[in-house]
């Protein structure tokens, strides 16, 4: 579980270093893309009352990770059992069965095709669709 969250740190850091992960005002003003060429012009609030929560996991389930790709799914690190070994799950958020996206502790770049993981004191990057 440890190695899946330092991995999820390092995709951090290295996205973030080449400027594709950026947060707050300070991270905006330094990006090297301006708001209109990724036609984003900043945050539109969701208005009051219009928000809803719905769980998708049980409480003490497992470590959220972040967003699949598409939006459909949150991914989750998780192991099922004790003698089992963790593991990336995505749970559809609307409440579907979760399925295996990797088979062992990982982040993945933001358009999900890399999963990076910790092997050691090295990294490993693989592409998911043919490894």
């Amino acid at each position: 579980m440890v190695g899946g969250l330092l991995a999820l740190g390092l995709l951090a850091f290295l996205t973030s270093a080449r400027g594709v992960l950026s947060v707050g005002p300070e991270a905006e003003a330094a990006s090297p893309l301006l708001a209109t060429e990724v036609g984003w012009g900043g945050p539109t609030p969701t208005p009051l009352g219009t928000q809803s929560l719905t769980r998708v996991t049980t409480p003490g389930c497992c470590a959220l990770i972040g967003w699949a790709s598409d939006s459909r799914s949150v991914l989750v690190l998780t192991q099922p059992a004790l003698e089992e070994a963790a593991q990336v799950q995505a749970i559809p958020v609307d409440g579907g069965k979760a399925q295996v996206a990797w088979k062992r502790p990982a982040a993945f770049s933001p358009d999900g095709s890399l999963a990076v993981e910790l092997e050691g004191e090295a990294v490993r990057v693989t592409r998911r669709s043919n490894g």
